[in-house]
């Protein structure tokens, strides 16, 4: 069945291209993307998925759920961050394996966040780190470990042109550009101009992510 969204048609049932996590350099230098209960693996000089994907979140992410919210890569520490509705799990990418002691609720760890879950997360270019819940942003002060005074803004305030409830947000380290997520379309941050580019297709930039 054919639909039409936004403007543009798609093949209902045919492909999925959404992505409801990204992060690189997890660990292995790799960027990864999720959608549902799997997940690809990059290539970034290309732009398009490795062969032999997508495979299931289990198969190589160990003690941590399906069908994550979203995959945070910790600017602070370089830890990798699990969110699932209100818990979070903290990955060793040395093991291979979601730490023993977890999962833990958002509100444990990360003080001043939303404590029912988090749409999307990224350190920026200026090792500030900032998470989306809805229509809001919370800049985060990651040598106090809290939320910054005055926060939670609107999106549409400090990140003017960046819709609201976003999928997944994430700095691309190969390319050193921020990237933001909704349903098939993604958006490109220019530092230098503070102004947004897209917003885009997704499966027209980034080749073979597509949930059949």
């Amino acid at each position: 069945m054919v639909v039409q969204r936004g403007g543009s048609f798609f093949f209902v049932g045919l492909c999925d291209p959404r992505v409801t996590a990204i992060e690189s350099w997890m660990g292995d230098g790799k960027t990864y993307i999720f959608n549902g209960a799997n997940f690809w693996r990059l290539n970034d000089l290309r732009r398009e998925s490795d062969r032999g994907y997508p495979r299931s979140i289990s198969s190589k992410w160990k003690g941590v759920p399906v069908d994550v919210d979203e995959v945070f890569l910790w600017g602070h520490n370089w830890n990798t961050y699990f969110f699932k509705g209100n818990q979070y799990y903290r990955y060793d990418d040395y093991l291979d394996q979601a730490y023993s002691n977890y999962p833990k609720t958002i509100s444990q760890g990360w003080p001043g966040l939303p404590t029912d879950g988090i749409d999307a997360a990224f350190t920026w270019s200026n090792h500030v780190s900032y998470f989306f819940k809805g229509d809001n942003v919370y800049k985060y002060d990651n040598v106090n470990d809290q939320v910054a005074s005055g926060y939670p803004k609107l999106i549409a305030n400090e990140w003017p042109g960046i819709p609201n409830n976003i999928d997944s947000a994430f700095r691309w380290y190969y390319d050193k550009t921020t990237y933001f997520f909704k349903d098939e379309y993604y958006w490109a941050w220019n530092d230098a101009s503070n102004q947004v580019i897209g917003p885009h297709l997704i499966d027209s930039d980034w080749k073979n992510i597509c949930n059949v």
